[in-house]
C-alpha cells in the first residue's frame, strides 16, 4: 500500500532499493492490496518500494490440478492467494547415463546423492500437495483475468510438526515490516540532489557551471575525436562554434556576479568553463600538456611520441638488475617523464593508459598490478 504524500521513484532508480531486488516476505493481504505502480505494469507499490516477486508461507486451503500445473490456493492467516505451480517435465527427471560424473570417491557419491535428491523433488512436485499442507512459494506476481496470483519459480512443502517454522516466520515479519518495508524508499542525498538540480536547471534554463564543463567535456571528446585532431592550445577551442554553444549557456555562479559587465563576466565564464573542461580531460587520463606553458595540450589516443618514450624508458630500464624480475614501476616511469622539459606535466592518469594500450598492443606486459617491463 502505497502512502499519500511520498513521491513513487521511476523505474530507472529502482535498482537502488534492496527491496526490488529480493522476494518480499509479506503478509498476503498486503500482497492483494497493494496498487500497482503507475505508468508501469507488472510492479506493485507498498510505501514506495517496487515490488514484483514475493515470498510466501501459508497453508494449503483449496487445490486445483491441470495438465501442466497446479492450482494452489495458500492462507498465511491474513489472506488467501492463488499461485501457479507448473510441473516439471517428465523427461527432464530422468538423465543420461552418458552424462553422469565417471570419477570416484567421495566426489562420485556426493554427486549420486544431489541427483537423487534432484530427482526426488522433482517426482514430488508431480504430486498435488494435499489440504492443510504448509508451504513455501516464491514467484513473481502478476494479474491475471483480473485476479492477482503468484506464478511460482519455487515452491515446497515444508515438515514443521512443531510449528517452528510458522513461528519463526511470525516473529521474522514484524521485524522486516519495522525496518525495511515501512521505511519509504528514498534516492540517496547526493542523487537526489543532483535530481533537484537539473529539475531547477529544466525549470530556469540556467545551468550550474558543473552541468556545463560535464557537457563541454563530452562535446570536447567527440570533436576531437571525428575531426582528428592530435593537438591543440586552449584558445584554438574557443573558435569551435559547437563548443561556444555549450560554453555560453547561462550559468548560475555567473549570474550572481553583478558587479561586473554583462560581456566580462561572459568572456570569464568561457574562459573558466574551457580551462575546467580540459583540466578534467587530462585528470582521466585523455590528454597531456605539452609544455611547461600549460597551454598546449596533445591527445592521448594519437600521440605516438609519448607512447615511444615511455616504450622507451621501460626498455632501457628493464634492463638494468634493480628491475630485471619485477619490472619498472609506474611511478618510476612518470618521474623519467617529468625529467624531461616535454612530459614535465604529463599526470599519473596519462600514463597509466599509455601503459594499458601499450600492453593491449602486446609491447610490454604487466608483472604485478603497478609493474610493467617491456620485451
Amino acid at each position: 500500500m502505497a502512502s499519500s504524500g511520498l513521491e513513487l521513484q521511476p523505474q530507472i532508480h529502482w535498482g537502488l532499493d534492496p527491496v526490488y531486488s529480493a522476494y518480499a516476505k509479506l503478509y498476503i493481504k498486503d500482497i492483494l492490496e497493494m496498487p500497482e505502480y503507475p505508468n508501469y505494469n507488472g510492479a506493485f507499490a507498498y510505501k514506495t518500494h517496487p515490488i514484483w516477486k514475493v515470498d510466501v508461507l501459508g497453508l494449503v486451503v483449496r487445490v486445483m490440478e491441470r495438465s501442466s500445473l497446479f492450482h494452489y490456493g495458500i492462507d498465511d492467516g491474513t489472506g488467501v492467494i492463488d499461485c501457479c505451480c507448473w510441473k516439471p517435465k517428465e523427461e527432464s527427471i530422468y538423465s543420461d547415463p552418458e552424462l553422469q560424473f565417471r570419477g570416484g570417491g567421495p566426489c562420485q557419491e556426493f554427486l549420486n546423492d544431489l541427483e537423487i535428491a534432484a530427482k526426488d523433488c522433482q517426482i514430488k512436485q508431480l504430486r498435488a500437495f494435499q489440504l492443510g499442507d504448509l508451504v513455501h512459494v516464491r514467484g513473481k506476481l502478476k494479474v491475471f483475468r483480473g485476479k492477482r496470483e503468484i506464478s511460482a519459480s519455487y515452491y515446497a512443502k515444508i515438515e514443521d510438526p512443531s510449528c517452528s517454522v510458522e513461528i519463526a516466520r511470525m516473529c521474522e515479519l514484524p521485524k522486516i515490516y519495522k525496518f525495511v518495508y515501512d521505511k519509504p524508499f528514498t534516492l540517496p542525498p547526493k542523487l537526489a540532489q543532483q535530481i533537484d538540480t537539473i529539475r531547477e536547471e529544466e525549470r530556469t534554463g540556467v545551468k550550474t557551471e558543473e552541468r556545463i564543463v560535464q557537457e563541454l567535456c563530452e562535446k570536447m571528446k567527440e570533436i576531437l575525436k571525428n575531426k582528428d585532431i592530435r593537438n591543440f592550445e586552449l584558445n584554438d577551442l574557443q573558435t569551435i562554434p559547437e563548443l561556444m554553444d555549450v560554453a555560453k549557456q547561462p550559468c548560475k555562479e555567473f549570474l550572481q556576479n553583478k558587479q561586473s559587465s554583462t560581456d566580462k563576466v561572459a568572456g570569464k565564464q568561457i574562459h573558466s568553463i574551457f580551462r575546467k573542461a580540459v583540466n578534467h580531460l587530462e585528470e582521466n587520463g585523455l590528454v597531456y600538456r605539452k609544455d611547461t606553458s600549460g597551454f598546449a595540450f596533445e591527445v592521448i589516443g594519437d600521440s605516438e611520441i609519448l607512447e615511444q618514450t615511455v616504450l622507451c624508458v621501460l626498455k632501457h630500464d628493464s634492463s638494468k638488475p634493480k628491475y630485471a624480475e619485477r619490472g619498472c614501476h609506474y611511478m618510476h616511469i612518470i618521474d623519467c617523464l617529468h625529467k624531461m622539459e616535454k612530459f614535465n606535466k604529463v599526470s599519473s592518469t596519462t600514463v597509466l593508459q599509455v601503459l594499458e594500450k601499450l600492453e593491449s598492443q602486446s609491447d610490454i606486459i604487466s608483472t604485478t598490478k603497478h609493474h610493467f617491463i617491456a620485451f
